[in-house]
């Protein structure tokens, strides 16, 4: 089997909606930091799940592979659209230490959040796996993530799941 290179580019997706909406204008605009195939599958079927509930508005996403955000060109166009999110969607598996690219990316995204006035309700949605090996970290990659929403005075929306390996 080829081993397919990963584009450093972000992935833009317009997810078209199948049922009515309540506005017919309504736009959402997600941005999701994902760190594997397990937690971008995860994300993906919230996004998919959302575009249902939404209807024939349109979900516009950006995609962000944590482990790009190491590139400062991708770590600044990745912030760029996390400021201009109504959501954050950040799916990964609960640790003592988060990636130190995540928190660089929510340090210089809370940076810019505080000198934009938001009239919106927005919200950072957590989905947090765990393994029995790793259950253990859930508390704090959860309470790691909450001050997060709470500093950027987002709404903060975590799920988790145990995921057997």
């Amino acid at each position: 089997m080829a081993k397919h290179a990963e584009s450093l580019d972000p992935i833009v997706h317009s997810f078209p909606a199948t049922a009515e909406p309540a506005e017919p204008w309504m736009e959402l605009n997600v941005t999701v930091a994902y760190q594997d195939l397990l937690t971008r599958e995860w994300a993906w079927a919230v996004c998919d799940h959302t575009v249902r509930r939404v209807g024939t508005g349109t979900l516009r996403s950006t995609w962000w592979k944590m482990d790009f955000l190491e590139h400062p060109p991708l770590l600044t166009q990745a912030v760029q659209a996390a400021v201009q999110a109504d959501a954050i969607i950040v799916a990964l598996h609960a640790a003592k230490t988060l990636p130190d690219a995540l928190c660089r990316w929510f340090d210089e995204w809370l940076t810019q959040c505080a000198q934009k006035e938001s009239t919106t309700n927005n919200a950072l949605i957590a989905l947090i796996a765990a393994t029995s090996q790793t259950a253990s970290h859930l508390e704090s990659t959860r309470a790691y993530l909450r001050n997060v929403a709470d500093q950027g005075r987002w709404d903060f929306l975590p799920q988790e799941k145990l995921v057997v390996v």
